[in-house]
């Protein structure tokens, strides 16, 4: 079931990629955690800006993860 704190949750952290420059990704909820799925030519980029993605999603999830298989 997804609730409604389900899905302000994940369009927040959406929010937060999408303000950093990353495209085509999603984030999914696995548990507690943000699973963030972006193309695998971001990878880099997550690294990059790591430290603004937890800052800025940490509120939202207890964990965050990066899907290695990419999107």
């Amino acid at each position: 079931v997804i609730s409604e704190g389900i899905l302000h949750r994940i369009y927040h952290a959406e929010e937060v990629l999408s303000k950093l420059g990353f495209s085509d990704f999603r984030v999914r909820q696995y548990y507690e955690a943000a699973k963030i799925e972006v193309r695998y030519e971001q990878f880099d980029m997550v690294i990059s800006k790591r430290d603004e993605i937890i800052e800025h999603i940490k509120p939202y999830f207890n964990d965050i993860f990066l899907n290695i298989k990419g999107r």
